[in-house]
């Protein structure tokens, strides 16, 4: 089977809460699968926090999953000790 990128979900912000959003940063069409890599970033530094991945159907049958579990892993994550501290901006800053 031939596998191919798929860019039309690249970017798509699947949960948020008031300190981290979820975001598709990599899918993957293999067959009738779709693998979905998910980032999970703070949204003060946009540093990437946590990720996970999963596969569903590339039919979209299982978009309405991707939504719950996104959310279900940002929801779980409180505000982070560091939040909106300069010192950890400038950290990120420098670190890209």
């Amino acid at each position: 089977m031939i596998e191919k990128e798929n860019i039309l979900y690249r970017g798509l912000c699947l949960a948020k809460n008031d300190y981290f959003a979820a975001k598709i940063s990599y899918s993957c069409v293999f067959g009738i699968n779709i693998d979905l890599s998910i980032v999970i970033y703070r949204k003060d530094t946009w540093e990437s926090y946590k990720s996970f991945y999963f596969k569903s159907l590339a039919s979209g049958a299982d978009q309405k999953e991707w939504f719950k579990k996104a959310e279900k892993m940002v929801m779980q994550l409180d505000k982070p000790e560091d939040w909106k501290r300069p010192h950890r901006y400038c950290l990120a800053l420098y670190a890209k």
